[in-house]
Parts: structure tokens; C-alpha cells; sequence
């Protein structure tokens, strides 16, 4: 059994960055718009089912084997469990499939919505996208709608000139991106 989610590597954040400069303005607009858009869900694990899976409670010293009557059933994925990462990754994916959006072959925890040009994935508890303004409002609301999520400022042309992400600064100046 896999109990893990495919973590993208940090590389994934520059990706995100050079996505974000490299396409070009919109049509009939010569100025970039296109920002980045970082979000943290809060208690990430929770928003996943574990199934059937069962925890010891209150177990005597030395009782082993632990008897039925001594579990109780655990609905949500619980921080510290071993499939933890894997069924939050299989949330988020399950979501943002189900809202249009397509999964990277690479890694599933990248992902982009071929309607909206957004494109960006999740490491951890930190989603990271791309797009313009108006694009990365209806991505931000998805997260919103699902998750118990707190949105950042945005960072680009219109937001701040920097913020954190992984624990690292990116900046953004009109010559691009710093990360």
C-alpha cells in the first residue's frame, strides 16, 4: 500500500513563477496582469476520509493484543497517521477534478483549469496558482467552498510586492519574480 502523496519537489514554485511571466498580456493589453495567488488550508488533514480505519483508546500498560473493545472508528484523516498526506493529496484532487480542473501526469499535485488559465499546485497545506485577477478569484473561491482556507495576498502587478510561501520570500518587481 502507498501511504503517501506525491509531494512536488520546491522546484514546482519557480514553475509556478516562470508560468506567471512568461505568458503574455492579455489581448489588447500591453501591461502583464497576471498575478500569483497563494493560499493555506487550515487542518488540511481533516478535510479527508480515512475510511475504516480504527485507533487504540485508552489502552491499559502492557495490554497487547489490543481487543475491539478497546477502538473507536476514526472518520478523518488524523495529522501523524501514516496514509494522512495520501488521502489529503486524493482530496484535493477529488475537488479540484470535480471543479474542472486537469491533474499533472508528473505529479497529481499539480493542476490546471484549461477555462480559467490557472495553473499551480499544492505541497503540503500551500496551494500556489497563476492567473489573471478575475481567473484566480473563481480558483480561490473553489478553495474557499471546500476547505477551510485562508487566502494571501496576492503578489504581481496589483498585489504585494512580496509575501512567503514554503517558508521562503518570493518578490516581485516590475522586472519579475524573485523566489
Amino acid at each position: 500500500d502507498d501511504v503517501s502523496a506525491g509531494t512536488p519537489p520546491t522546484k514546482f514554485v519557480r514553475l509556478v513563477l516562470a508560468l506567471c511571466v512568461s505568458k503574455p498580456p492579455k489581448q489588447g493589453k500591453t501591461k502583464r496582469t497576471r498575478q500569483i495567488s497563494r493560499a493555506d488550508v487550515r487542518v488540511a488533514f481533516f478535510h479527508a476520509s480515512i475510511g475504516d480505519a480504527k485507533i487504540a483508546v485508552n489502552p491499559k500498560p502492557g495490554d497487547l493484543p489490543i481487543t475491539d473493545d478497546q477502538k473507536a472508528a476514526l472518520d478523518q484523516a488524523l495529522y501523524g497517521t501514516q496514509k494522512a498526506s495520501l488521502l489529503w493529496g486524493e482530496q484535493v484532487g477529488r475537488v479540484l477534478i470535480r471543479e474542472g480542473y486537469k491533474r499533472g501526469a508528473v505529479s497529481g499535485q499539480l493542476s490546471w483549469h484549461p477555462s480559467w488559465d490557472v495553473s499551480g499546485g499544492v505541497r503540503g497545506d500551500g496551494f500556489l496558482f497563476e492567473g489573471e485577477p478575475e481567473c484566480l478569484n473563481l480558483h480561490e473561491d473553489v478553495l474557499l467552498r471546500n476547505f477551510d482556507t485562508k487566502i494571501l495576498a496576492r503578489l504581481g502587478p496589483g498585489g504585494d510586492p512580496r509575501g512567503d510561501f514554503l517558508s521562503r520570500e518570493i518578490t516581485w518587481t516590475e522586472r519579475g519574480f524573485g523566489w
